[in-house]
């Protein structure tokens, strides 16, 4: 949401979608720059700090890679990052 000056807005759900839950959690702060949002895509992102590509990565292991983080985002306008999970636990 840094550095923007403006009124934020967080929205969250969670929806039931079959037997997997999904998670989306959306924001109109500052977006992500084109360029760093395909390196977080692509995995590729450096960070000083365990974040996105830690959590997709341990998703993945536990319940396989149709699972795990999608994020989207338009710079300056909004970003949401999905989270899809199955329901009944390990696959």
């Amino acid at each position: 949401m840094e550095p923007s000056l403006k009124t934020c807005t967080i929205r969250i759900r969670a929806a039931r979608e079959g037997e997997n839950m999904a998670i989306e959690i959306w924001d109109n702060g500052e977006g992500i720059e084109p360029a760093r949002l395909r390196r977080l895509q692509e995995g590729r992102e450096k960070s000083k700090r365990i974040g996105i590509r830690n959590v997709q990565d341990r998703i993945h292991i536990l319940y396989g890679r149709e699972y795990g983080l999608t994020i989207a985002s338009e710079y300056h306008k909004y970003t949401r990052v999905r989270i899809l999970l199955p329901i009944s636990g390990q696959q």
